[in-house]
């Protein structure tokens, strides 16, 4: 399907959901493509490669090795509670 500022499969939906393809252009002049897999033979050449940007405001993230929850927890009224996970899975010094 050819619009007037993209071309694209005629159901394109976009989002990490989405399906189809789509190609287009915004007001700015800036261009952008929406599709599945890329294969790259050769070589691919980019100014700025971003993968799954994670960004935070008005407080804190913080990112740990995972591990695995040792039994199901429920939340009390309080809501607070206690996560048992596997031995060692902390270590003395570490924040929680």
């Amino acid at each position: 399907m050819v619009a007037e500022n993209w071309i694209g499969s005629s159901t394109s939906v976009s989002g990490p959901f989405g399906t189809g393809w789509k190609i287009w252009q915004v007001p700015t002049g800036e261009s952008f493509m929406e599709i599945d897999n890329i294969r790259v033979r050769n070589e691919m050449r980019v100014h700025i490669f971003k993968k799954d940007v994670v960004k935070v405001a008005n407080g804190y993230l913080y990112i740990a090795n995972a591990d695995v929850l040792s039994e199901d927890v429920a939340v009390p009224a309080s809501g607070t509670f206690t996560i048992y996970t596997t031995e060692n899975a902390l270590e003395v010094g570490d924040l929680v």
